[in-house]
């Protein structure tokens, strides 16, 4: 037990370390990330005790779509400030996948496989050319960028994988990126489940927090 306490505590002592290295050099992207679950939140408090009538079956599976991942949406964004990459990309490819079949519900297309093409075709100002690394590193292949992400260099005389998580600065941003970008996406296709839902939308200050996000995202 005294091993285990004491593993524990190191691994969320470099963990609290890279979170606070994160929001040091990325300030913008974390406020952005902020002000958007800012709104969410608002946005599901509001509908929270409204009823629906006749909800349709491609209705329900968007809900549905739509609460699985919000429920991943903060410990995605604690993997990838935190350095825990491998975990942390494979939940972006899983929220990637998600919003795409959330898209081809919405659009009345088939929804036995996430069609990841139709996901850009119609979102390619935010998505850009971004499932091509997931699927790399999620699928922990032996390139050279998963060699990158394990390997302790802070210090010459250590060697190999580290147990604990292991800051990389720049692959950290891009990945946070990524994870902003589907979150904007998710949020359209959410504002189109809430009109079909209530015939309701985002209130004044809720786009407010979106629009403020969206800038600073462009300014990140």
């Amino acid at each position: 037990m005294e091993l285990f306490n004491q593993f524990n505590k190191i691994f969320a002592e470099k963990s609290a370390s890279n979170r606070t290295l994160f929001s040091q050099e990325n300030l913008k992207l974390t406020s952005c990330y902020q002000s958007i679950l800012e709104a969410l939140v608002s946005l599901f408090s509001r509908y929270s005790e409204e009823k629906a009538e006749d909800i349709s079956d491609n209705l329900r599976k968007r809900m549905s779509l739509c609460a699985h991942y919000f429920q991943g949406i903060v410990l995605t964004e604690r993997l990838i400030s935190e350095g825990i990459y491998f975990k942390a990309c494979a939940c972006l490819k899983q929220q990637q996948e998600t919003i795409a079949l959330i898209n081809q519900i919405e659009l009345g297309l088939s929804d036995s496989k996430p069609s990841i093409k139709k996901l850009k075709e119609r979102f390619h100002d935010i998505m850009g050319p971004v499932n091509g690394l997931l699927n790399d590193v999620s699928h922990m292949s032996f390139k050279d960028i998963s060699q990158i992400i394990v390997y302790d260099d802070s210090e010459e005389s250590v060697f190999g994988a580290s147990l604990f998580p292991v800051y990389k600065s720049a692959f950290s941003r891009e990945l946070y990126l990524y994870f902003i970008a589907f979150l904007f996406i998710y949020t359209l296709l959410l504002k189109q489940v809430i009109s079909d839902l209530f015939g309701g939308d985002y209130s004044s200050e809720e786009n407010q927090s979106l629009l403020t996000a969206l800038k600073l995202y462009s300014e990140a």
